[in-house]
């Protein structure tokens, strides 16, 4: 989940409230100086192993906007963000002898039903025998940007 730590604490813990303890694992990623854990669930720092991963800014008590597009942030580390949360994954999982069969890429203000992708994931057939990528274009990307690829849950 990605997450601006301090100023997103109160979306953290809705998430550890709810749909955290659904999951097979759970990790909160940022870009910011935070605690190792949350809530017993791990934090990751992703600029401990991509140095060159601009910070998390957050301006104002309302974020408004979620860790996917801060309004009043001068410098967006999102697209940056979401490639080394990826690369962090990846790498993960390739030394992990039996690393996770789906990754999921959650902004803090994210509403998440694990029960229902997987249910989606086998009524539709995919198998973790092969990457898949899932979501869909945003108007943005696919009226004012085409050719960006960037995958959205939703805007």
């Amino acid at each position: 989940v990605m997450a601006v730590y301090p100023a997103e604490r109160e979306r953290m813990d809705a998430v550890a409230d709810t749909y955290a303890p659904l999951c097979d694992s759970l990790v909160f990623l940022t870009a910011s100086d935070a605690p190792s854990t949350f809530r017993d669930y791990p934090v990751v720092d992703l600029r401990t192993f991509y140095p060159d991963l601009p910070p998390d800014r957050a301006v104002g008590a309302d974020l408004g906007r979620g860790a996917s597009g801060l309004r009043g942030q001068e410098d967006h580390n999102t697209v940056q963000k979401t490639i080394r949360a990826f690369e962090w994954a990846a790498a993960l999982s390739r030394a992990a002898r039996d690393g996770p069969d789906v990754v999921c890429r959650l902004d803090s203000d994210t509403v998440f039903f694990p029960q229902n992708l997987l249910r989606i994931l086998h009524c539709r057939g995919f198998s973790a025998d092969e990457p898949w990528a899932l979501g869909h274009e945003n108007y943005l990307h696919k009226h004012q940007e085409p050719g960006e690829a960037f995958l959205s849950g939703g805007n």
